[in-house]
Order: C-alpha cells, then structure tokens, then sequence
C-alpha cells in the first residue's frame, strides 16, 4: 500500500503529516492492483514545538467542503483524564488512538466508530488503517459509510471509484453495496469515464439480480454505446436478460411490443417523440404517426445483424390526413452510404398493402433501416398508421 505517511511520535520539532490524495492500492485476488486510485481526503497531525499540546484535524475535501473536525487534544495524560470522565468521547477516543502505540489504538478508533458515525476524524483514520493493511473490502466498507453519512462527498470520491467497475475483481467488491443510494451514481460516472460499456452492463446486472431497479435512461445510453463499439451480441444478450424475453424475439422485424420499447433502442425500433414527428405503437400493431407539415424527418430507425441474403417484408399503409412521400433506405456497417429499398407517394384516404424487397450483401454484417418522410410543401400537419411484418428470405 503506497500512501504519505510518516512514523507518528511526539517529536520536538513541529511536524505536519498528511495523506494528500490517498492512494488506495485495492486488492486484486490477494495481490496490490495499483490501478485502482481514489482520492479520498486530507488528514493531518500536527505537534507544536515545546512537546505540549498538540491538535489533530482531519478533513474530506469536495466540492461541498464539509470543513475541518477538529480536537484539542492535549498531553497523553489529559486525555486519559478526559477519557476517564467522557469514557466514550469519539474525540478523546480518536485522540488516543493517536498517542497509543499498540493494539489500544485499533480499540480505541472501533469503539469512538460505534458511538459516532459521523464524526470524521475517526472514519478518516480507519480509513487510512484499512489502506495500510492492504484491505480492499474494509476501505470499501469504510467509504460507504462516508458516502452514507455525507452523501455530498460523492462529487470527489465517486469518480476515482468508478474505474473499479472495469474488472471483474472491482465488480466483486463492488458488489455487495448495490442496494446503496450512491451507486447509481457511481455508475454513471462510469459512464462519463469511457468504462467499458460491457463492464458496466455486468455490474448493473449485478443489482437487478438483487432485486434493485435500473433506470431506463442510462439502459438506453449503454446500448447505444455498445453499438458504437460494435459490440452487437453483447447488447443484444443484455436487452434480452433484461426484458426477460428470449434473444430472437428481438430479432423479430416486425413491430411488437418489444420491438418497439424505447428501452433496448436501437435494437428496437426507435419511435420520434418531438415537436415535429411523434410515433406511437397501437395494440393492434401499427404505428401512428403525426408529422408536421414542410418536413423531411425520420419515422423509424433500427439496428440488426441479419445475416447476407435477398428479403423481403410486408407493410401496411394508412394516409390519414395531408400528403406525403414515404422512403426506406439501408445502412451498411459503418458507411454513411444507403441504398434506397422503396419509395411511395401517400394521398389522404390511401390504404396500401405490399411487400418491400430488401438485398443485405456480402460482408454487410451491420445494418441500420430508416424510414423517412418527406411533406414538401404541405401546410398541415399530416396523419397516418404504418403496420410492419416480419423479414422473409426470399427462396433462391
């Protein structure tokens, strides 16, 4: 365990001791992981020159500065005259511990713990003790109790721990405080970091299986992430566990209740919710749209990973009100190119039925489908359903 300490004593010149950006050095499987560093708070002793009284502080730094616990701590034979009249002072207790040099001190600090959780001093010192021995799990344990007592610390000590999310070995320390108020928290600065998306779905399924709630939002930023990443099955399997549905449902290109839940998009399809467009599923399975009037806009987008091969699927059509131009088109991979698949004018009153031919090429292993469409000049908002069937292969 690497940190800044010094050999504490009662010298007669005036020392000053610090932990200045504690480094925690967390176990890994019995062996230091240096890469895990967190910044926890400042802590220092400090003895006047004439060997009298000295005064202990100790500090968590953030951004919302809780201040400085301090105590007059006196010569070891005060403090065991204060001790004899306040026996549980977490003060006295923790200025013991200081000028103990044995065993004394660990009872000292664990018992001024159990009085007072909240006083500093004594979670900063237990703290630096766990990080001495080395002990991943009690630094954890400590760093929870500090997060719980003045959740305003998690502004400085969140960011430094969310690297832990990265490792199956952080994820296992991590584990049993899924439940607590900071993890989500923690969570999405592992997201603000670049932590591997992957790494975090893990840790996060961690929690579900404890019975705690995810939120849709960040659920919907890790997949997208994972698609960034290419990182197609992953998402896939992760969607699934989560919507406790098997993985082909979700291969399904039809519209459904799944393949329409904002949640797992883009693996779903991703319905507009603005100002100029908004799409909404029906239970009798088509999508309503309202689009506004001089538009060209997206009505529906989707990620896949079909396999290379000739399809086709059906779609129904229902013009409302207004006129409009309807377009699909198909990404392939990465490429900002698109191939247009169909292309229709919608008068009011149409009613259209008709399958939609679909090439995926070779080597075309990502695909992204959008349909778009374009009001021209229209002057009023327009309406219409659009009703999508399953991805046929078409026999060779």
């Amino acid at each position: 365990m690497t940190l800044l300490l010094s050999r504490i004593g009662l010298p007669r010149a005036f020392i000053t001791l610090k932990l200045l950006s504690v480094l925690v050095l967390l176990a890994s499987l019995g062996m230091p992981a240096a890469r895990y560093g967190l910044k926890i708070y400042w802590f220092g002793v400090r003895y006047p020159q004439d060997g009298g009284d000295f005064r202990a502080e100790a500090t968590l730094r953030g951004k919302n500065s809780l201040g400085t616990a301090s105590a007059r701590c006196g010569t070891s034979a005060h403090i065991r005259q204060r001790l004899q009249a306040e026996p549980l002072s977490p003060d006295m207790l923790w200025c013991w511990s200081i000028v103990s040099a044995d065993e004394r001190a660990d009872t000292a600090l664990h018992l001024a713990a159990d009085v007072s959780r909240r006083n500093m001093q004594v979670q900063a010192a237990l703290l630096q003790r766990a990080a001495e021995a080395d002990d991943a799990a009690d630094v954890l344990a400590h760093i929870d109790r500090i997060l719980r007592v003045y959740p305003e610390t998690g502004s400085e000590i969140l960011p430094g721990l969310a690297g832990l999310i990265a490792t199956s070995e952080g994820r296992a320390l991590l584990s049993p405080y899924v439940d607590r108020p900071w993890f989500l928290p923690l969570v999405s600065q592992a997201v603000r970091r670049q932590v591997e998306p992957g790494a975090i779905a893990l840790m996060l399924s961690s929690r579900r299986r404890a019975g705690g709630s995810l939120p849709k939002e960040l659920i919907s930023v890790l997949i997208a992430k994972m698609l960034e990443q290419d990182a197609f099955p992953e998402a896939r399997k992760w969607a699934a566990a989560l919507s406790g549905k098997p993985e082909t449902l979700l291969d399904y290109f039809g519209a459904s209740p799944l393949t329409v839940n904002q949640v797992y998009a883009p693996l779903t399809w991703r319905l507009p919710a603005g100002r100029e467009v908004s799409g909404t599923y029906r239970p009798h399975g088509a999508i309503e749209f309202l689009v506004a009037p001089d538009s060209f806009l997206k009505l529906l987008e989707r990620s896949t990973a079909y396999k290379p091969g000739i399809y086709s699927f059906r779609q129904e059509t229902k013009m409302r009100t207004g006129s409009l131009m309807l377009e699909w088109i198909l990404y392939c991979n990465r490429s900002a190119q698109y191939r247009p698949l169909w292309r229709q004018d919608l008068n009011p009153g149409d009613v259209r039925e008709e399958r939609i031919p679909a090439r995926i090429d070779p080597g075309c292993t990502r695909q992204r489908w959008v349909l778009r469409a374009n009001t021209g000049a229209s002057a009023w908002p327009m309406s219409l359903a659009v009703g999508l069937n399953g991805l046929e292969a078409v026999p060779q």
